[in-house]
């Protein structure tokens, strides 16, 4: 695994039913690169992701 590219807090909405949009910046990204995802705590979906 290599060096992280950002960290992200997710707020906790009240429920899994209740969703929030949240973003981060990444940059000095060249090439191709593997993608992971790492979470912590429970209570926790994940629903889409992109890069724009």
């Amino acid at each position: 695994m290599g060096i992280a590219i950002g960290y992200l807090e997710v707020p906790n909405t009240g429920s899994l039913n209740n969703f929030e949009e949240v973003t981060i910046d990444v940059t000095n990204i060249t090439d191709k690169k593997d993608l992971f995802f790492i979470f912590a705590g429970e209570g926790f979906q994940f629903d889409a992701w992109s890069f724009k």
